[in-house]
């Protein structure tokens, strides 16, 4: 049985800009961003697929997974609201790559010159999502330790010199840069001053 996929919903005011100038901003940026426009409704909706990114060797956030993109547009008085729902297009996956939108919509927020409040960061980076990775990022650093001691084991008995190779050319820097991950993960758990 499928589980219930979760939309990832943010929604901001630009005080600066008309809705057409907004519009066309976001439009490029998605268009930026890897995203196919779908449909195109000027100056009120956008939708778009973004068919997922497969990096085999990257630290920080990602998404392999396909998202549906709706970005609505109202304008009142000199200000335009802007809502964005991103959701997954496979069924089963929850929260997968939300981290990665968060990352992305802040770069726009900051082009639209938006004021990212303390509340707009937990919007954009959840963090029951960041407490999850940053645990997946903890097991998967004790696995690689766990695994790199039965390698170190094996190694001994061959000799002394491919013990130190392996964890001088592999064994550290691949945990170094789980570690740093990790690191990139909990710096999001709070806003910058």
């Amino acid at each position: 049985m499928f589980t219930r996929t979760s939309p990832y919903t943010q929604s901001i005011i630009v005080r600066q800009g008309t809705v057409e100038e907004v519009y066309e901003t976001i439009n490029i940026w998605l268009r930026f961003n890897g995203c196919n426009v779908t449909k195109e409704n000027p100056p009120t909706e956008l939708e778009a697929y973004y068919s997922a990114e497969v990096l085999q060797y990257h630290t920080g956030p990602t998404d392999s997974l396909p998202k549906n993109i709706h970005v609505g547009f109202s304008g009142f008085d000199e200000n335009v609201h802007v809502n964005f729902t991103i959701t997954q297009a496979l069924h089963g996956k929850k929260t997968g790559g939300y981290i990665y939108w968060g990352t992305k919509l802040l770069e726009l927020y900051e082009e639209l010159g938006v004021e990212v409040t303390d509340n707009i960061w937990i919007d954009l980076f959840p963090p029951d999502t960041l407490r999850q990775t940053i645990s997946r990022r903890i097991r998967q650093l004790g696995l690689y330790f766990i695994f790199s001691l039965a390698v170190i084991w094996f190694l001994l008995s061959v000799t002394l010199d491919a013990v130190m190779m392996y964890v001088l050319v592999i064994m550290f820097p691949v945990m170094l840069l789980i570690y740093w991950d990790m690191q990139g993960y909990r710096r999001l758990l709070k806003p910058p001053p």
